[in-house]
């Protein structure tokens, strides 16, 4: 099932996470912890934080999926619009997904060629050291995205 990015560009004007990751001091890398069990709910809360962090000119977006379950690999949609979507911008930001390669979705993310525009890393600490080491003026800011909740905490 393939996603229109367009979507992720929709931008409000008060959108919660645009003010959210505006208030930071030089480059910020926006670090998103997907937790729960993907459903439609669940990607919508993904794809509103997603505009805000794009809309707030992120230099990198961080993915940690270790506590995401999507045994069915449903997301993996929504993973390819956001690098869609982060591409179109200028300059475009950094992506990494942290999920553990065992994982079915790290699986079929492999099998569907994504790895080669989604930098993919074992844990959250490899991801952020990555990102980390592009430049050494960027301050990182972690949201929480839920099943059940819309957007960061």
């Amino acid at each position: 099932m393939w996603m229109d990015p367009s979507h992720l560009a929709r931008l409000g004007s008060d959108d919660d996470a645009v003010r959210e990751h505006r208030t930071g001091r030089g480059a910020v890398v926006l670090e998103v912890a997907v937790t729960g069990r993907w459903d439609r709910q669940l990607e919508q809360a993904v794809q509103h934080t997603v505009r805000g962090g794009l809309a707030a000119g992120v230099a990198a977006m961080i993915f940690d999926l270790h506590h995401l379950t999507d045994v069915h690999t449903q997301s993996t949609p929504t993973w390819l619009a956001v690098h869609h979507a982060a591409r179109r911008l200028n300059p475009p930001p950094q992506l990494a997904l942290s999920l553990p390669p065992t994982r079915q979705l790290a699986r079929h993310l492999r099998e569907v060629g994504a790895r080669r525009h989604l930098l993919t890393f074992s844990t959250i600490e490899q991801a952020r050291s990555w990102v980390l080491g592009l430049s050494d003026a960027l301050t990182v800011s972690r949201v929480e995205v839920r099943a059940g909740r819309r957007g960061p905490d």
